[in-house]
């Protein structure tokens, strides 16, 4: 059985639409959500003794690097903040990397401070892959 597109034309230019237009935009609106409230739920889990591990998470768009910075924040919300801010420049299908480049980063991630025992990186990730299933 065969199917006959009448206006082959217009479906394949709202095709086209879609996936110049529609798509990347949906996408990065999804990515932008996921990628803010993954940083949120890091930042907010890391143990706070001073504020530098909670201070040092980054954010860079197109791959990880930099050096600690002496940067220290109890609250964690200008780490936040300042990490939501890098995140809305994405461009659609960007890559975001979140790091933190203390030298005790994971010793607190395996679990080092009673204030976490669970660490920050991993118990996030899962949380955030588990709204997908």
């Amino acid at each position: 059985m065969a199917v006959r597109i009448k206006n082959l034309k217009s479906f394949n230019r709202e095709i086209k639409t879609f996936g110049v237009e529609v798509m990347p935009t949906d996408h990065l609106k999804l990515q932008k959500r996921i990628a803010v409230d993954l940083l949120r739920r890091i930042v907010f889990r890391t143990p706070v003794d001073t504020g530098r591990a909670r201070g040092n998470w980054q954010v860079s768009r197109g791959g990880g690097g930099g050096s600690p910075l002496e940067s220290f924040d109890k609250s964690g919300a200008a780490t936040f903040a300042k990490g939501a801010s890098a995140i809305s420049g994405l461009k659609p299908f960007g890559i975001i990397s979140i790091f933190n480049n203390v030298e005790y980063i994971n010793l607190l991630e395996g679990g080092s401070s009673s204030q976490f025992p669970s660490g920050m990186v991993a118990i996030s990730l899962a949380e955030t892959e588990a709204q997908f299933r």
